[in-house]
């Protein structure tokens, strides 16, 4: 797991290439995603980064699986 000290776009690139690829987020991988949400500051990278994974879950290419509980509250949400 990432330590939210060590975030950079590298990580929050793969996790979105990976998610792109295997057309889903794990818990594991919400987790990870919403500590990038949470940053005060983004990059102007990493905001692209999030917007094409938002985009993608939007669109259906991407699906959240397993059980989101509390801890994954605030996990990567299709927008109403």
């Amino acid at each position: 797991m990432f330590k939210p000290s060590n975030l950079n776009s590298n990580s929050l690139e793969f996790l979105v290439r990976t998610a792109l690829s295997n057309g889903e987020i794990t818990p594991g991988m919400a987790a990870e995603i919403s500590r990038y949400r949470s940053a005060v500051r983004l990059s102007a990278e990493d905001r692209r980064y999030l917007a094409i994974l938002e985009d993608a879950i939007t669109d259906g290419c991407i699906r959240l699986v397993g059980s989101f509980s509390n801890a994954t509250s605030d996990a990567p949400r299709v927008k109403a």
